[in-house]
């Protein structure tokens, strides 16, 4: 849950030269020398480094599931009737390249995605009772009572999906890619979930030592 930004593509893999950030709450805005150079921001191929280990530690029959409730556009201003935020920045974070790209290699990995909206829509921000400003995806979820150890994959989906239909003002739509198997959803309705415990557990053995492309360092903050 946060906000998102495209950053300067530094190993060639993106063809619009830019990958997809999540910027933790103390990663800078722009790029400085010396200052801060973007070692905080999360990329996505980062993410994918994460989820290469993660599958290993799953196994075969493992799940692994990402919900985003950032987005990498919008301007970041309140709402005009002052209870709505934008999620997100149409800022680029610009590296200055000291080198030609080297060809980015795909790492391909069976994995669901949830996001708060889709690609071409604004993810906005919901006002809560306590008058404090949360992801509405992040509140739905957070405020979900499930057991995650017996709950299948399109049972909460669905759940989510209503809660979110409730609370949303605005032109707003969950995003869901892929899945674990590459089967379609409602095959997974005979599969129970993993629990949240031991993919827990398992983060810290997996990004212990781990330093991702270039030299670029994810927050630990994040994790």
């Amino acid at each position: 849950s946060g906000h998102g930004q495209q950053v300067t593509d530094l190993d060639g893999d993106e063809e619009d030269g830019f990958d997809e950030a999540w910027v933790p709450y103390d990663a800078g805005k722009k790029y400085v020398a010396g200052v801060y150079e973007g070692e905080n921001h999360l990329i996505d191929d980062e993410l994918n480094a994460y989820l290469l280990k993660l599958r290993g530690k799953v196994g075969p029959k493992g799940r692994i599931t990402v919900v985003s409730d950032a987005c990498h556009s919008g301007s970041g201003s309140r709402g005009q009737e002052e209870n709505e935020y934008f999620r997100g920045t149409d800022e680029k974070f610009i590296i200055p390249m000291q080198s030609v790209p080297e060809t980015g290699k795909s790492n391909p990995i069976e994995w669901l995605f949830v996001g708060a909206c889709k690609s071409y829509q604004t993810n906005y921000e919901c006002k809560a009772p306590d008058g404090e400003f949360y992801g509405c995806l992040s509140y739905v979820i957070a405020g979900s009572e499930i057991d995650l150890s017996t709950t299948h994959y399109s049972d909460v989906l669905t759940l989510w999906i209503d809660a979110m239909d409730k609370i949303i003002r605005y032109p707003q739509e969950i995003d869901i890619e892929g899945n674990p198997f590459g089967k379609a959803m409602p095959v997974l309705k005979d599969d129970p979930l993993e629990t949240v415990h031991e993919l827990v557990e398992a983060v810290p053995e997996l990004v212990e030592g781990h330093r991702p492309s270039k030299g670029r360092n994810t927050s630990e903050t994040i994790l």
